[in-house]
C-alpha cells in the first residue's frame, strides 16, 4: 500500500503547513489528517502534493509538503475503520510527539520545565507594567510610590520563578541535553506506538 512514486492519497505523519496553490498559507494542519492527491508539482520548497484533506474538505484545492506524508496508494475506503482509527491515531499521537521534541530543543529545554509558563506570563506582565509606568511621567508623591512597590512585587516575583526555573533545569541537566529522555515526550511515545499493531504492514514509521 506504501506508493512513493504516484500515490493516490496519503496521511500527514507531523504538523504541516497548508498553502493556497499561490503559496499563500491557510494555517497548520497536524499529524494524522488523510489527504487525498490530485497532482504533484514543484513549490519553492520542493515536491509538493496538490488535492484536499479527507473526509473533512477544505473550500479550495491546497498544497502540503510531500515531505511530511506517508503516500499510499488505492483509497482510504480500502482500510477498515479501525485501520482507519489506528492510522489517524498513529500520526496524531507521533506529530505530537515531534513538535513537542522540536519545541524542547528550540527552547534548549526551556518549554519541559513546569516553572516555565508561569515564568514567561510572569515576565511578561512586569515588563508591560515597567514600559506603561515609565510612560506615567505625571505621577508624584504617594502615588508614583505605590506603583513603584506594585512594580517591585513583579518583580520580585518574576525572578523568583527565574530562580526556581534555573533550579529545574540544573536538577533535569540530563533531560535536557537528551530530550528523547523527557517524560512527557516519552508518554507520546507510548501512546503512538500502542496503535502499531492494528496497522497494515508496512504504514508504521517510526
Amino acid at each position: 500500500m506504501v506508493n512513493t512514486s504516484s500515490a493516490d492519497w496519503c496521511v500527514l505523519m507531523r504538523s504541516t503547513p497548508i498553502q493556497t496553490l499561490d503559496e499563500k498559507p491557510l494555517g497548520t494542519a497536524s499529524g494524522g489528517r488523510f489527504f487525498v492527491i490530485e497532482r504533484r508539482a514543484r513549490s519553492g520548497g520542493g515536491k509538493v502534493f496538490i488535492g484536499n484533506f479527507t473526509p473533512k474538505r477544505l473550500s479550495q484545492p491546497v498544497q502540503i509538503d510531500s515531505r511530511h506524508a506517508l503516500s499510499l496508494s488505492g483509497s482510504p475506503d480500502d482500510l477498515s475503520t479501525a485501520q482507519l482509527h489506528a492510522l489517524k491515531m498513529y500520526y496524531q499521537l507521533r506529530g505530537e510527539a515531534i513538535d513537542y521534541l522540536d519545541e524542547v530543543r528550540r527552547t534548549k529545554g526551556d518549554c519541559a520545565s513546569p516553572i516555565y509558563k508561569k515564568l514567561v506570563e510572569a515576565e511578561r506582565i512586569r515588563d508591560f507594567r515597567d514600559k506603561e509606568l515609565k510612560q506615567m511621567s505625571g505621577l508624584k508623591g504617594d502615588q508614583r510610590a505605590v506603583e513603584l512597590e506594585e512594580l517591585e512585587k513583579l518583580k520580585r516575583k518574576a525572578a523568583d520563578l527565574r530562580a526556581q526555573h534555573e533550579s529545574w533545569k540544573r536538577a533535569h541537566a540530563a533531560q535536557i541535553a537528551d530530550p528523547t529522555r523527557d517524560p512527557h515526550y516519552q508518554v507520546l511515545v507510548r501512546e503512538y506506538r500502542r496503535y502499531a499493531g492494528d496497522l497494515p504492514a508496512g504504514l508504521a514509521v517510526e
